[in-house]
């Protein structure tokens, strides 16, 4: 299986699949067997194509892959329901997740139907893999990894914004941005600390610190993406050394996330890419992937280096 990053989607090749051998072991107590088989996979492959829908929904177009009539699309295929293997592991990897977010799969068939070479079933592990690369890798809990998806928030944690609210009954509180969320723990449905009722009216930002500051984000197309992975960094330096440091990131918890550990690795710490990089690894040392969103985890780290060295000119 093998994902591609594209301007505007993410596209992944599902392989078709042959048994070299297959052992039914016994029936389980929820229906299903227990299997012993070795599965190769062979040069025939589907195409799943992933692209946002900020609306929750989870929508399939399956197509036939073979050559249409001139001039004419892809032959739309039956089976594009919520019964299709694609549609249902994306439904589980929503309520796994607990994210809001949906997705448009588009199914380009070539592996042929009810052939016995795995298709549906590579189908759905291709669709897991298209769409768990957005997931978290930080402060997460098993019952949801979903990503904070804000661009701005990261930067007001950076810069040590408070949240004004006001409840029902009119009493008034100030928050610090990086209380307002809660972690999902037990209650993953449960985002923010603010009560029924209460409402943000205003966001607070203090007098600017002192040093450069600068936003990075990375994403899977030029415009109107979510981040992967974004930094957003302020760094005062005196042209040897680092004075003091804010580290914010997106796209990597359930929140935008502040590296106090990253900071102290880089208070007093020389302008070099030894010291970005020692910061990297302090910042995700924590960090845990989940397959397909690995790759989060390397990818901070350099992201984290290259806007230091930009904030500090030592690119």
């Amino acid at each position: 299986m093998f994902c591609r990053g594209q301007t505007t989607t993410v596209t992944v090749f599902a392989p078709a699949k042959l048994n070299l051998f297959l052992n039914v072991l016994g029936k389980r107590d929820d229906g299903y067997h227990e299997l012993e088989t070795l599965m190769v996979s062979v040069g025939l492959y589907d195409t799943l194509t992933f692209s946002d829908a900020s609306t929750g929904d989870v929508t399939l177009l399956c197509r036939d892959a073979g050559r249409p009539p001139r001039g004419r699309p892809p032959r739309e295929l039956p089976g594009s329901g919520e019964d299709n293997l694609v549609v249902r592991a994306a439904r589980l990897l929503q309520s796994a997740t607990g994210t809001r977010f949906g997705a448009k799969i588009d199914l380009l068939k070539r592996i042929p139907l009810s052939a016995g070479l795995a298709g549906g079933s590579s189908d759905a592990a291709a669709a897991l893999a298209g769409l768990n690369r957005m997931n978290a890798v930080l402060g997460v809990s098993d019952n949801c990894i979903a990503a904070h998806p804000s661009d701005m928030a990261v930067a007001m944690t950076a810069l040590d914004a408070r949240v004004e609210t006001i409840a029902p009954a009119g009493a008034t509180r100030s928050i610090p941005i990086d209380a307002l969320y809660r972690a999902p723990g037990d209650t993953p449905n449960i985002e923010t600390v603010l009560a029924p009722g209460e409402l943000i009216r205003s966001v607070v930002l203090p007098p600017p610190p002192a040093g450069r500051q600068l936003y990075r984000k990375v994403r899977d197309r030029a415009s109107y993406a979510f981040a992967l992975v974004s930094v957003a960094a302020i760094v005062a330096h005196d042209n040897i050394h680092v004075l003091v440091a804010r580290v914010a990131f997106g796209g990597l918890s359930y929140k935008p996330w502040r590296s106090a550990d990253a900071e102290a690795t880089l208070s007093g710490a020389t302008l070099t890419r030894a010291s970005y990089d020692a910061a990297g690894t302090a910042a995700l040392k924590n960090a845990h992937g989940y397959g397909h969103n690995d790759f989060k985890i390397p990818l901070a780290r350099r992201t984290l280096r290259a806007t230091l060295a930009e904030a500090t000119g030592t690119i």
